[in-house]
């Protein structure tokens, strides 16, 4: 009786609407986002605090919902979010 084993890529994907324009723009966000608040996320994703990360998510502001987003479609395939 042999094993097989099935291996699933667990590399955190975007959403598929979500263009390399839309990651640029993420990205440019997060770096204008507070030093603090980085080093926070940073810490937050670090330790797997998925907690955390939402309560960072939330302080985002509005017109920089595509890094709030980016970073929410980041977690789903982990199954961090419910």
């Amino acid at each position: 009786m042999g094993v097989r084993y099935c291996y699933e890529s667990i590399v955190p994907t975007i959403a598929p609407e979500t263009t390399p324009a839309d990651l640029t723009t993420a990205l440019l966000y997060l770096e204008q986002m507070p030093a603090e608040w980085q080093s926070q996320l940073h810490q937050a994703a670090t330790q797997v605090d998925a907690e955390q990360i939402l309560l960072l998510i939330d302080l985002i502001p509005p017109e920089y919902s595509t890094l709030a987003l980016a970073i929410a479609a980041a977690l789903l395939p982990l199954g961090w979010l419910v």
